[in-house]
């Protein structure tokens, strides 16, 4: 499994690297469904993050996630430390990458709102509240 943040940088990239970039609403469905997908075609989730139904976002996503910071906190100390980090897709394996880039593909051509109303359409969706956790149980059970 994958961290959440690697598939979203991945997503981000590859849809700049197709001209067809992503807001983060586009982000945030293409997420639900790379794990949906994942979910179904190979049983198994595609990140651990939870899956929450939240509101959307309206803004664009025109550059690369290519270097980020990764934050860290101490316990012990109570203090935060960042480090900087480059982004590496050699962390994916390939079959990953391609059910990744077969879902963003999919969705390429559909508007972020166009998303919403498929996402608002799904079992797991309408069977759980704003705010609420859609669990990888709940989403195994619908896309299985």
């Amino acid at each position: 499994m994958d961290q959440v943040m690697d598939v979203a940088r991945f997503i981000v990239n590859y849809s700049i690297e197709i001209r067809k970039p992503v807001s983060n609403l586009k982000l945030q469905k293409l997420l639900y469904f790379v794990q949906v997908t994942f979910l179904g075609q190979l049983g198994v989730p595609c990140y651990t993050e939870p899956v929450v139904h939240w509101r959307h976002g309206p803004d664009s996503i025109t550059d690369q996630e290519l270097e980020y910071y990764e934050f860290q906190f101490d316990l012990d100390t109570m203090s935060v430390t960042t480090q900087r980090r480059t982004y590496r897709e050699d962390i994916f394996e390939n079959y990953h990458l391609n059910l990744i880039r077969y879902v963003v593909e999919k969705y390429q051509d559909v508007s972020p709102w166009e998303m919403v109303d498929l996402t608002h359409q799904e079992a797991a969706w309408m069977n759980t509240d704003r705010n609420e956790e859609i669990t990888i149980d709940m989403m195994k059970k619908y896309y299985h």
